[in-house]
This record gives structure tokens, sequence and C-alpha cells, in this order.
């Protein structure tokens, strides 16, 4: 089985992923995590301080990182694989306005046309069966971020966020996109710090 834990920046994917791995443990699951660690990414702060000389390579090593993670950890059918972002969730980044204008058109389409190709392939061998698209209020995504205060996102325009909040939860091209790729497509309130609850709402999907 294939789990998708996705959602903007700053709602709580990672504790989340990390917590339900925990609970499917305990239920006698073979579990796989594949967490993202963005900290560890020699392009993040390049490209932040200066988005149109570094979008390009920053989304092709991003899409390549995570095809290669969700191709080569497939959940077996003994086994239940969690993935802390997805490689559908690039295309969702890549298809921001301020991302594209960052791009020249040869570069964003160049960039379309491999991402498509890309995921033609992982749907033929590595089906995703739950989408699990985490929401919350704009103003708690923001209030979270700022909380956990990395350096990397402290210098970002609030625009940024509010384009990346508007393509993974008001785009609807983006929402038809991801329901033709995956099995099931579920949206999970997380507005509440109450993660057990949450953990426990997503666990009756898995049950049923």
């Amino acid at each position: 089985m294939n789990i998708v834990i996705s959602g903007t920046v700053g709602v709580g994917k990672s504790t989340i992923s990390k917590k339900l791995k925990k609970y499917l443990i305990k239920q006698n699951k073979k579990v796989n995590l594949l967490e993202e660690i963005e900290e560890n990414n020699p392009f993040l702060d390049k490209y932040y301080n200066n988005r149109p000389a570094w979008s390009f390579i920053i989304q092709l090593d991003f899409v390549f990182d995570r095809f290669n993670k969700a191709y080569l950890n497939c959940g077996k059918n003994d086994e239940i694989s969690i993935f802390d972002r997805h490689f559908l969730d690039d295309y969702i980044f890549s298809s921001m306005k301020v991302i594209k204008d960052d791009m020249s058109n040869l570069l964003w389409n160049s960039y379309d046309i491999f991402n498509n190709e890309l995921a033609i392939k992982l749907k033929e061998t590595c089906k995703i069966d739950y989408f699990f698209l985490l929401k919350a209020d704009f103003d708690k995504v923001i209030e979270r971020i700022s909380q956990r205060g990395r350096t990397s996102e402290k210098g970002v325009d609030i625009e940024y966020w509010k384009s990346l909040y508007f393509q993974y939860y008001e785009n609807k091209d983006i929402k038809n996109y991801i329901k033709n790729n995956v099995d099931k497509f579920i949206v999970i309130d997380v507005n509440t710090d109450n993660i057990d609850e949450i953990i426990k709402v997503i666990s009756s999907y898995l049950k049923n």
C-alpha cells in the first residue's frame, strides 16, 4: 500500500507522517516512511535568495529525488510506504505563477513535458492508494511556519506562501491532476493541534 501525506509548507506533514508510522507499527504493520528532508538540499537557500536563477534547477532536483523515492520504494502487498510529500507535489509547486514567471517559457515547457512523462511511468508501476491532502487555515499555516523558524523560510515573501496555498487548495486543475493519478484523494482538516485526533481520522480511512 502507498500513502501520500501532502499539503502546503507548514501544514504539518512531517509530524503527522511520523506519528502515522508509529501508529501503524503498533498495529503490526510493516511501514516504510520516506521523509522529505529539505534542510539538506544544497540548492534551497540559493533558490530562496535568487529564485529566477535557481528555479529550473531546483525543480529538476526535486522531481528527480521524489521520482526515485517513489519508484524505488513502492509498497509491496505486505508493506505500507508513507510518502512525506510525493513526486506529484512537484507539479503543484512548478505550476505556481511565481515559479513559472521565474522560468522562460522554453524551460517551463521542457520541465512540464518531463514531469508528465515521469508521472505516466510512475502511475503504471507504483499506484498511490491514498493521497491525504492536509488542510489548515492560511493564518494557521503561517503561524506554524513562523514557530518552527527555519532559516531558509524566514525571508520568503508572504505572496509566495499565498500562491502556494492557492495551488494546493483552490486550483481545480491541480486537484484534477492529482485525482487522475491516485486511487483515493482525501482532504483532512488539520487546524487542530491534537495530532492523535488527526491520526484517528486518517486510520479510519485506511481501515475502510
